[in-house]
């Protein structure tokens, strides 16, 4: 999982006409002008590394935390979009 996160990164490119997110690999911008393309300054191996050893010993701890009082709901996120979305509303709505 953790090479997926830093792939998600280190692979996104920006619009800078649009502010759209792009994935080179999985969802190329096609109508835009390679010029308008950018990618952000920590999007690199480097930060993307940072990133995820904050997220292990300041982020994690917390989802345990209420995973122990019963507080959390797991949510596939690497379904379609709209099956994601549709999940998330189907719990909201039963609260």
């Amino acid at each position: 999982l953790a090479w997926k996160r830093k792939q998600c990164c280190y692979w996104r490119r920006i619009s800078k006409k649009t502010g759209k997110i792009y994935h080179i690999k999985h969802n190329p911008p096609v109508d835009e002008n390679e010029e308008d393309i950018y990618q952000r300054d920590d999007d690199n191996e480097t930060a993307v590394i940072t990133r995820l050893a904050a997220y292990k010993s300041q982020t994690a701890p917390l989802f345990n935390y209420y995973k122990d009082l019963g507080k959390t709901v797991i949510v596939n996120g690497e379904q379609e979009v709209g099956k994601i979305t549709e999940d998330i509303l189907k719990i909201l709505n039963s609260l």
